[in-house]
């Protein structure tokens, strides 16, 4: 497939992604909080390690297509009031993809509604749970493109887009963890097409090239539409930090007279935990901080 003459390989115009500096961000405040805040930072810390080597496992298979292509990487944008954090903005000659990029874990279910639910093995069994789905995302991010392109910044480029919108832009929802199942056979034709393994997105985006009727760019005007679209990214204004503020706060105004319960065996500071299994699962006692060096507990209650 020839997309390009004079740029036979995929170019980057942004690699960075506002994930790594969240990731820094909270490794370096961790330690001014809590225990129980920075039990939330941990938590928080590994759903981020997911979605960065997602978006990296994504970026891979894009260096290594040998598709000629302009890539943008984590492209914020505002318009009258609304914002969107896209993932990944594509261009190529004759159509433009919109990767919502997803590192979901467990197994995942579409009905045919397009609801998804996804059912994680737990210590007591399986837990099924609702999840917001990426297809609504992913569509809500080409309602607020669209949004911009009616306000276009040229009418050449704006008649281009809106004549055949739904041809060109082309939404798809890149599962990044090969170890996800997704159970999609309930879930309609529309949104089945739009669900790709992350070593299927090189095909994605060939077929839908080839499908594409629109008469192809230039190779300078295609790079000069996707930096058009780059310089349109903003900062993210969300304070991730902020809730961890909050967190301390509540802990705090929750325990205003916090007292340190000593080890009835070793004198030790005991830490609060919660029972996991057996009859008492689910209530909570304080265990020996030496543990398993010392197996000292006291019960609540």
């Amino acid at each position: 497939m020839n997309l390009f003459h004079s740029n036979p390989s995929p170019v980057f115009l942004k690699r960075d992604s506002d994930l790594e500096a969240q990731k820094e961000a909270l490794i370096s405040i961790r330690p001014q909080y809590s225990e129980e805040v920075q039990a939330v930072i941990d938590e928080d810390l590994k759903i981020l390690e997911y979605g960065i080597a997602g978006e990296k496992r994504i970026a891979y298979e894009l260096e290594n297509s040998h598709i000629p292509m302009y890539i943008i990487h984590d492209l914020f944008l505002e318009h009258e009031g609304l914002s969107a954090q896209i993932d990944y903005l594509i261009f190529t000659r004759k159509c433009f993809f919109v990767v919502e990029c997803k590192n979901l874990y467990g197994s995942i279910s579409i009905a045919s509604d397009g609801t998804f639910t996804r059912t994680v093995q737990t210590a007591r069994g399986y837990r099924k749970e609702g999840i917001y789905s990426p297809i609504t995302q992913n569509r809500r991010h080409l309602e607020l493109i669209k949004a911009i392109v009616n306000q276009s910044l040229a009418a050449r480029i704006g008649n281009l887009f809106l004549d055949g919108f739904e041809s060109t832009w082309i939404p798809v929802v890149c599962i990044a963890n090969e170890k996800t199942v997704v159970n999609d056979r309930y879930a309609g034709k529309a949104i089945r097409n739009q669900i790709v393994r992350h070593d299927g997105l090189v095909r994605f985006i060939r077929n839908h090239y080839n499908a594409c009727n629109e008469f192809p760019m230039s190779d300078k005007e295609t790079r000069e539409t996707a930096e058009k679209w780059l310089q349109r990214n903003v900062p993210n204004p969300t304070d991730y930090l902020a809730k961890y503020d909050r967190l301390q706060a509540e802990a705090a105004a929750g325990k205003p007279e916090k007292q340190t319960v000593l080890c009835p065996k070793c004198g030790a500071p005991m830490v609060l935990r919660t029972a996991a299994r057996g009859a008492n699962a689910g209530r909570q006692f304080y265990g020996c901080s030496r543990y398993p060096a010392c197996r000292g507990i006291v019960n609540l209650g």
